[in-house]
C-alpha cells in the first residue's frame, strides 16, 4: 500500500486477530492498536470508520469500550 499524504485520501487498513484469543483480549489489543496509529500517523486522522463481520464486529466493540475506559484520543474521530 502506498499513503497518500493530502487531506482527501481514504486509507484502508486490514487488520487481523487471533481468533484462539478472547474477545476481550483481541479488543484491547485492537484499541491499543488504533491509539497507536492514532498518535504516529503522520497528517491528522479525521474520521475512522471501521467496517466488520461477525466476530470482528464483538471484537471492534470491546475495543471502543476499553479505549474510552483508557480515554484513547482515537475514540473522539
Amino acid at each position: 500500500m502506498v499513503p497518500c499524504y493530502n487531506t482527501t485520501c481514504n486509507i484502508r487498513l486490514f487488520i487481523r486477530y487471533n481468533t484462539g484469543l478472547h474477545i476481550s483480549d483481541n479488543g484491547k489489543a485492537f484499541a491499543a492498536i488504533l491509539e497507536k496509529l492514532h498518535q504516529n500517523y503522520p497528517i491528522e486522522i479525521q474520521e475512522i470508520c471501521i467496517i466488520a463481520h461477525s466476530m470482528g464486529g464483538l471484537v471492534t466493540h470491546s475495543a471502543c469500550h476499553y479505549a474510552q475506559e483508557n480515554k484513547f484520543e482515537w475514540t473522539k474521530k
